[in-house]
């Protein structure tokens, strides 16, 4: 979901801000979505959503050309973190993490501009390694 000017009466206004807290930035833009707000700051956009529960659902960043950039990290519903990705213009690019429900790494996997790269490691429960692959 992607926030753009579009010119029409403007029907309801809100934000949803969990915990009450509020962010310091130069303006904030509620999404269809009433768990997904845009931070905008700078030509990029900042999407923060949340599950039902109030939790930390995504973070990431779009820049002015609506292409998915810098790094994303998606949670699990306990608030552990369940991906660390990154993005250059809306490509994969650079190192990939996979986090299981309790926070354990299950995987590292790397791309270079949508290419997979480098060595893919799957991990155990326990942390030893349980698969490796070279690209």
């Amino acid at each position: 979901m992607f926030c753009w000017q579009d010119k029409r009466p403007i029907e309801k206004v809100g934000l949803y801000i969990p915990g009450g807290t509020a962010p310091l930035f130069s303006s904030v833009l509620m999404a269809e979505d009433r768990d997904t707000i845009f931070v905008v700051e700078h030509n990029i956009y900042k999407k923060i959503s949340y599950f039902d529960n109030g939790v930390k659902k995504e973070v990431g960043f779009y820049n002015s050309d609506k292409q998915r950039v810098g790094v994303w990290i998606s949670y699990h519903t306990n608030g552990e973190k369940s991906s660390e990705v990154f993005y250059k213009n809306d490509m994969k690019h650079g190192d990939w993490v996979f986090y299981d429900y309790e926070g354990r790494i299950k995987s590292r996997i790397q791309y270079y501009e949508n290419k997979r790269v480098g060595t893919w490691v799957q991990y155990k429960e326990d942390g030893s390694v349980l698969s490796v692959r070279k690209y």
